[in-house]
């Protein structure tokens, strides 16, 4: 760039003419050079972006000056001397201090360079202005005795010539650097420098400077001084070089000793100064000029008195001086008396120079026995917070002091403690952060009221409080994972929170910092400006410093107990450890532990308690491939609970019953993963579950062992519990079964169902290969495993079922026991394969689950769907149903609108429970009457599980309830002394099912009640065996049951067809499967009448109905009767019976009007003849029944006469249709007395008499 050179001037600063200085004469040169703007995107190192050289002809020096710049907070400008290679960096720190000024550097050359920090944007300088030094010669004042004798004393770091115009300051004691005052007289106008280790001048008597670290800029600030003329001429301050450092740190000295008594009148006195060379021997003409010109030099002299000049002592000597001395230590043998300021040797009138006592200057003695105290406030950038408070302690109160863009300079009495406060409130969007710089002896440097000793070894005391940008879009909250909500408490502890009144200072407030203590807030807690956390800052401490004090931290309870409206209770919850929102907007020390440090990162940083809800999942799918054991209850009495949530596996442990429930711990999740079902089971006290993990595109089948505490025990990697699938879509619903020995998991791949077997040898485990199942296909899924215990003998079974599922509404099961020799790890065989579903009636067999009763003995639980309407998938009957191993064709159904089944057994009994929705009871039955069905009316959901146990008070029931987010488990015992029975009031039925090729016709008659008197069915003994034609009409009747003419009875039938296409196929023409239900007598089998009789050919499949009816049975009399249900066939089919129950309450809304018949049905009406029967008993007290028939409808009389002929009583007197009757007679409401009666019957023509005997 080119340099413009505007115009040179040159100032004249005015002076008495005794000044030991001669007119000050500083020259500048205008120009303008401008760096341009500069960026660095590279994030790795500083970039050389622009530079310059600049020259003048004939100068011996140079001082720049900068109007303007943006050098960010890491870019800098580097210049260097031509001349001899003298560097100063100049950051925004340096401009600041040196306001806005460089050092001087030699010769007339100078190269500018400008760097640029990694990412800052838009750095740039100018320079307006350059000062150069003079060339004009300064006249000699203060020489006596007519010549220059002084002697050059070399480099000093104790004694400094002051730039611009020449003086001369010392270093005294106590951190502070003397002159006379006049010699700044006008460094409110120019930044005024020191100099050390000041060199030779050139040969011309032009100065030479040192390098800039020996250069000191004179804080302005600092100054204190007074100009009061002869005695009275005096300046401290303090003043830094561009490391930052004033003369004491630099040089590691204490400067020269004050002595405040009065000077000996025999005494010697020495002054070191950098006047002017003046070797001409009269007052006020320029001498030679050589090196030695405005350098160190002395001279050694005599006191000559004190001269008292308005009650300030000057002090007189005859020792040489030159312009440029003035400030000079005036040196006795006993330390620095005073300071040269005034040359008068020269003079006629005076004969000796002058100089400022410091004997009788209390002023002066007092400032000199205190030390700096420096205060300044900056903002995060380090500009100047203008504007803002610090308050300063002083006589119990804090006094008040206002930044005007420059720091405050206090004196303060050594040995005293310096106590300044900070601003306490936002400036500007900022607050305090902390002290910056060193303080000594100060405690912490971020609590808001700093305080250090100012003694002899700390005179100079720095307080810079650094303010911080705030932010208050920061959220601090609870997180329940399962509930999507942050409701809860947490706690904060913020080390600059300013609440605590200090005793100290008048109850003055001030924070804490790392003392400062947790405080409980609402989640979500934000601390914003206007709250008294009054913002949050950024980036405190951290891992990068080793987390080094201070910082935030974050606190959280182990367990929080919080109600939620969303299940009406009261929940516990666990914390599961820390995270922040969005990720990497906030660094932990720990973030697994309770109570952490915290660093915030971002402006909009969420920082979280992430907690586990206990029983609680925010899946549907918590109990995924719900019949399987998800819940073991281990040997030692405790319960292990798993289930899914947060795409995780997750595990809870009850040592009490369910009293309480141990911290939820998380068994799996990998990232991006989830889990699409599992199934658990245990040996001992050992844990096993295996687990399809869905990982994206991919799908695996894990293996577990978990200890009593949830901690997953690995197998060896030789073992290769892991598992991957040829199909990654596929849904494994893979099941586990063990004991003491084994391990068997099994899965559905392609091909079939899947078999792995790990056996423990006594000290290691030994795994088996692959085993394809046989009968399994494509089309196998939801398998179901139980593993006998047993362990001691040479084989080991094992009961399995599956589900074979051909569509959507056709799937059937098939059972397989699996035996496998102890010894031999791949010695595995399959027997017994069977259609366990076969005969059942339904169309859909899903969801089974199987529970060991033995090695020979199983039973088998699955939903049974049917009767799906065309073109819909929802099956209008949906039931709970359960067989057993053996397998006989006998079927137990239960409940209405099923969606979930769970089977399993302590060791005296086992239990068969089925939900149906959120808002219905789980039911059950159990091996004590399968004929009862029970509830557990306050424990409702769409899914069950079951748990084992040693007796049957350790059998509970596990629910999930999916009504709302979140989604409760809940449990209850099953059993117990104190638990109430729950009946359930059942309409039960038995249903006989004949199936050919897979077609199944059934026809189901139950609910057979007389008023409100159930009647059961003839029970089926275990010992049945296959069921055949003969067996299926031996049981399908109902136990005997009393009717008369008046009471009648009601019955409901469902008949149909199940996969009609497969039964049409099997019947030739001339097929038929035939059902009727009759009316026998029970005790001489008479059929008494035929109802709802149905025949199925192949050209007739379609028949469904489900009727009420009403069975009228006037005229039948008062008989014993049973209801029973007929099956008839040519097609020598396979044959099933089934016990169904359903709730009768909740089949209210369901039932049809009932259809009344007469007792006769479809068969022909019955012939009677007129007859009348001898009463029943007789004798009688005091009823007695008379029974009668009619041939045809007439009017009946019957009466009654004492055996004198006289008429008692008109007993009926009605007309009847045809039929058999009976009356009864009560002796007592008739008033008899007891004898001998006559009773007769007149119908139509028919006339009979009879004898009864009443004995009262």
């Amino acid at each position: 760039m080119k340099l413009l050179i505007k115009f040179s001037i040159f100032l004249f600063f005015a002076h008495f003419n005794l000044y030991a200085q001669d007119t000050t004469l500083v020259f500048f040169h205008d120009i303008n050079i401008n760096s341009g703007y500069h960026s660095n995107l590279n994030q790795n190192s500083h970039i050389k972006a622009w530079s310059y050289n600049l020259r003048f002809e004939n100068v011996p020096s140079m001082r720049l000056y900068f109007s303007d710049y943006n050098l960010g907070s890491g870019s800098f400008i580097k210049v260097i001397s031509d001349l001899d290679g003298y560097s100063q960096v100049i950051n925004s720190e340096v401009l600041k201090i040196w306001k806005n000024t460089s050092a001087y550097f030699n010769g007339n050359s100078l190269r500018l360079e400008l760097y640029v920090a990694p990412n800052e944007t838009d750095i740039f300088f100018n320079v307006n202005k350059v000062e150069v030094d003079n060339l004009l010669l300064k006249k000699a004042q203060g020489v006596c005795y007519g010549i220059d004798d002084r002697v050059f004393e070399g480099i000093s770091n104790t004694i400094g010539r002051i730039e611009p115009g020449g003086g001369t300051g010392f270093l005294i004691k106590y951190g502070k650097i003397m002159t006379a005052g006049h010699v700044l007289e006008y460094v409110d106008l120019l930044p005024h420098v020191i100099e050390f280790f000041v060199p030779l001048s050139n040969p011309d008597g032009s100065k030479q400077h040192p390098a800039p670290e020996h250069q000191f800029k004179i804080i302005e600030e600092s100054v204190i001084k007074q100009k009061d003329g002869i005695g009275n001429d005096w300046a401290v301050f303090i003043a830094y070089n561009p490391e930052g450092k004033n003369p004491f740190e630099k040089y590691n000295v204490t400067g020269l000793s004050p002595y405040f008594n009065a000077v000996n009148s025999n005494s010697t006195l020495k002054i070191n100064g950098y006047g002017v060379d003046g070797p001409l021997p009269y007052f006020g003409e320029y001498g030679e000029r050589n090196e030695t010109n405005e350098v160190l030099q002395s001279d050694t002299g005599y006191f000559a008195g004190y001269l008292l000049n308005s009650n300030y002592y000057a002090i007189r000597h005859k020792v040489t001086t030159t312009s440029g001395s003035s400030g000079s230590p005036i040196v006795s043998e006993n330390g620095v008396v005073g300071i040269h300021t005034h040359g008068g040797c020269a003079n006629p009138d005076y004969l000796t120079n002058f100089g400022t006592a410091f004997y009788g200057n209390n002023e002066l003695q007092q400032i000199l026995l205190k030390g700096y105290v420096i205060c300044e406030q900056v903002f995060s950038n380090d500009s100047f917070a203008t504007g803002s408070k610090i308050y300063v302690w002083e006589n119990n109160s804090f006094k008040k002091f206002t930044f005007n863009n420059k720091p405050i300079y206090i004196l303060k009495q050594l040995g005293q403690r310096v106590s300044i406060k900070a601003e306490d409130d936002i400036f500007q969007s900022e607050k305090f952060w902390l002290w910056k710089n060193n303080l000594g002896n100060y405690l912490n440097k971020f609590i808001i009221i700093g305080n250090s000793i100012i003694d002899s070894n700390n005179f100079i005391i720095k307080f810079t409080s650094k303010l911080n940008k705030m932010y208050d879009k920061i959220y601090i909250k609870t997180s329940l994972l399962d509930v999507n909500s942050d409701i809860g408490h947490i706690y904060f502890k913020d080390p600059w929170l300013i609440d605590y009144p200090d005793p100290q200072y008048g109850n003055t407030l001030r924070n804490l910092g790392m003392d400062a203590p947790f405080k409980r807030e609402t989640s979500p807690f934000n601390p914003t400006l206007d709250s008294k956390y009054r913002g949050v800052f950024l980036n405190q401490s951290g891992p990068g410093s080793n987390w080094q004090p201070p910082y935030y931290s974050v606190k959280a309870d182990n367990v929080q107990d919080i109600y939620l409206q969303q299940t009406g209770r009261t929940h516990k919850f666990y914390f599961q450890g820390w995270s922040a929102t969005p990720y990497g907007s906030a660094t932990f020390q720990n973030a697994n532990a309770l109570q952490t440090p915290v660093v915030f990162k971002s402006a909009n940083a969420t920082v979280q308690a992430n907690y586990k809800g206990s029983l609680l999942s925010n899946s549907v799918n918590a109990f995924a491939n719900n019949s399987q054991r998800k819940i073991v209850r281990t040997e030692n009495g405790h319960m292990h609970l798993f289930y899914i949530s947060m795409n995780g596996l997750w595990y809870e442990k009850s040592v009490n019953n369910g009293g309480s429930w141990y911290t939820p711990k998380l068994i799996e999740r990998m990232q991006d993963t989830h889990i699409k079902s599992f199934s658990v089971d245990y040996v001992n006290n050992k844990i096993y579950i295996i687990a399809q993990i869905a990982i994206e595109t991919s799908s695996i089948i894990m293996l577990y062992q978990v200890d009593e505490n949830g901690n997953v025990v690995y197998f060896p990697d030789n073992i290769n519990s892991t598992i991957s699938l040829n199909d990654e879509s596929i849904d494994a619903t893979p099941v586990v079964a063990a004991n003491y020995e084994n391990i068997l998991f099994i899965w559905k791949d392609t091909g079939g169902l899947k078999l792995k077997r790990f056996r423990w040898d006594g000290s290691s485990w030994v795994k088996s290969n692959i085993v394809n199942i046989p009968n399994t296909t494509d089309e196998s899924i939801n398998p179901a495993i139980s593993l006998v215990k047993s362990w001691n003998c040479s084989k080991v079974y094992s009961h399995l079922v599956w589900e074979e599922r051909k569509s959507l509404r056709s799937s059937k099961l098939y059972y397989t026991r699996i035996m496998f020799v102890r010894d031999y790890v791949d010695d595995i065989s399959f027997e017994n394969f069977e259609e366990v579903s076969r005969g059942s009636g339904y169309e859909v067999a899903t969801k089974p689950v199987v529970v060991e009763l033995g090695e020979n003995n199983a039973l088998i639980g699955f939903v049974g769907m049917r009767r799906f309407e065309a073109e819909n998938l929802t099956p209008t009957e949906i039931r709970a149903v359960l067989t057993t191993i053996p397998f006989g064709g006998i079927f137990y159904s239960f409940g209405d609108d099923v969606l979930s089944v769970s089977l399993n057994r302590s060791n005296t009994r086992w239990v068969f429970a089925w939900s149906r929705g959120n808002d219905l009871p789980i039911q059950f039955v159990d091996s004590r009457d399968i004929n009862r069905i029970q509830q557990l009316s306050n424990l409702k959901g769409v899914d069950v599980q079951v748990t084992n146990g040693i007796v049957a008070d350790d059998i509970f029931a596990f629910t999930i309830n999916t009504t709302t987010l979140p989604y409760p488990l809940n449990y209850r015992a099953i059993f117990g002394d104190q638990i109430p029975i729950d009946l359930v009031i059942t309409e039960d039925s038995r249903e006989g099912l004949v199936e050919k090729e897979g077609g199944v016709v059934y026809y189901s008659i139950g609910d057979i009640k007389v008023g409100d008197e159930k009647v059961e069915f003839t029970e089926i003994p275990d010992t049945v065996g296959m069921i055949t034609l003969e067996n299926a009409n031996r049981y399908l009747i109902s136990k005997p049951f009393m009717v008369n003419d008046n009471s009648g009875f009601v019955y409901t039938i469902k008949y149909g067809v199940s996969d009609s296409s497969a039964l049409k196929e099997a019947m030739t023409n001339t097929d038929y499967i035939k059902f009727r239900v009759e009316l026998i007598d029970a005790n001489t089998k008479e059929l008494l009448g035929v109802f709802d009789e149905v025949t199925y050919t192949s050209e007739n499949l379609s028949k469904y109905e489900n009727l009420n009816y009403y069975v009228n049975t006037n005229g039948l009399g008062e008989r014993l009767v049973q209801l029973r249900l007929v099956i008839m066939n040519n097609v020598d089919p396979y044959y099933a019976l089934s016990d169904k129950f359903s709730d009768k309450e909740y089949n209210l809304q369901k039932k049809k009007a009932y259809k009344e018949v007469g007792y006769r049905g479809i068969l022909s009406p019955k012939e009677y003849n007129y007859s009348l029967s001898q009463n029943y008993p007789n004798p009688f007290n005091p009823t007695t029944k008379i029974r009668f028939s009619i041939k045809e409808e007439v009017p009946v009389v019957i009466k009654l006469y004492d055996m004198l002929g006289r008429e008692v009583a008109i007993l009926m007197n009605e007309v009847k249709a045809a039929g058999e009757y009976s009356y009864e007679l009560d002796g007592g409401k008739l008033g008899l007395s007891s004898g001998v009666y006559l009773y007769q019957m007149k119908a139509g023509e028919y006339n009979s008499v009879k004898k009864l005997i009443y004995l009262k």
